[in-house]
């Protein structure tokens, strides 16, 4: 028995397959590299003569602004101001609420944190300062109902204490 070259070898076909192959490779490697600022020279194109008209806006972002501080009064606001204001947000039934705001210490305008600061309280109005909820506690609760993602800093490394209960 004799052995015979495989079919792709006869007559002329390792040229064909060697073209072939050379054809796959620019497809695959070159060409996409050679037309990629043509395809974004098109992009742009299009945006320029047809944009898209957005019918929506996704995204409404509240921010402390000049008339804010105005009408509200200097910056940081008592934590019982942000809460009305999140509750105001919460009313729009937002898909997440994202706080951009630090808060790294409790609250001073808080009644029990404000009233070590006022010397002349009788013992009758500390008693009912002290029986009102804190203003972080009022922004908690503010919170709670809407789904808020609140930033963080200040964490060397990953933290290992679990997340607050709502």
């Amino acid at each position: 028995m004799e052995w015979s070259a495989p079919l792709i070898w006869r007559k002329g076909r390792p040229f064909g397959f060697l073209v072939l192959l050379v054809l796959l490779a620019v497809q695959n490697w070159a060409l996409p590299l050679a037309l990629v600022d043509l395809r974004h020279a098109l992009f742009d194109s299009y945006q320029i003569f047809f944009p898209r008209e957005p019918t929506e806006l996704p995204v409404t972002i509240v921010a402390v602004d000049e008339p804010s501080l105005e009408r509200l009064g200097q910056w940081p606001w008592p934590r019982s101001v942000t809460a009305r204001l999140m509750e105001r947000i919460a009313q729009a039934k937002p898909v997440v609420v994202g706080v951009d705001i630090l808060m790294p210490e409790p609250d001073r305008f808080s009644p029990d944190l404000w009233m070590r600061h006022q010397p002349g309280l009788s013992d009758e109005q500390r008693r009912t300062l002290a029986q009102l909820p804190s203003n972080d506690h009022l922004l908690g609760e503010a919170i709670r109902g809407t789904p808020t993602v609140l930033g963080f800093a200040g964490l060397h490394g990953p933290s290992s204490s679990p997340a607050p209960a709502p």
